[in-house]
C-alpha cells in the first residue's frame, strides 16, 4: 500500500495518508524515524486476534475505507480467505492484512467488515 506521512507523535505513533483514507499506527522502518510527507509503501499489521477485535459486519457494501477517530483506526474491507489459524482481510487490491485467530469461520469468507482497532496494536511497515 503507498503511504504518505501526514502527522508524527511522540509516542512513536504515525498518521500516514492513503489512496482510502488516513491511517495511523506504529512506525516501523529500519532506515530511521519517519519524516513529514515521506512517500513509500508500507505493509499494514493487526496485533490482535479476530476474536478480539471490535468488527461489524457491513451489508450492500462494496469500497474499502480506512480512517483514524479516537484513537482508533477503523478499517473497512473484505475477507479474502480463512485458514485454520488466521484471517486474511483485503484492505485494498494491494494490501492484504493477515489476522490471528482462535476460531476460523469459513463462512465469512468474500464477506465485508468494519473493523476497529488501537492504534497501538496497528504497525506500519515501510520498505522502499
Amino acid at each position: 500500500m503507498k503511504i504518505q506521512v501526514k502527522q508524527i507523535n511522540n509516542t512513536g505513533e504515525v498518521v500516514v495518508k492513503t489512496s482510502i483514507g488516513s491511517l495511523a499506527g506504529m512506525w516501523r522502518y529500519k532506515y530511521g524515524p519517519p519524516i513529514i510527507d515521506f512517500v513509500s509503501y508500507a505493509e499494514i499489521d493487526i496485533n490482535t486476534t479476530w476474536e478480539e477485535l471490535t468488527k461489524t459486519h457491513l451489508q450492500n457494501v462494496s469500497s474499502y475505507k480506512v480512517n483514524v477517530t479516537n484513537e482508533k483506526v477503523v478499517f473497512r474491507g473484505m475477507i479474502e480467505d480463512v485458514e485454520e489459524d488466521m484471517v486474511w482481510f483485503r484492505l485494498t487490491e494491494a494490501c492484504l492484512i493477515m489476522i490471528n485467530t482462535d476460531s476460523p469461520a469459513p463462512s465469512l469468507k468474500n464477506e465485508w467488515y468494519e473493523l476497529v482497532v488501537d492504534i497501538s496494536s496497528v504497525e506500519i511497515w515501510a520498505y522502499r
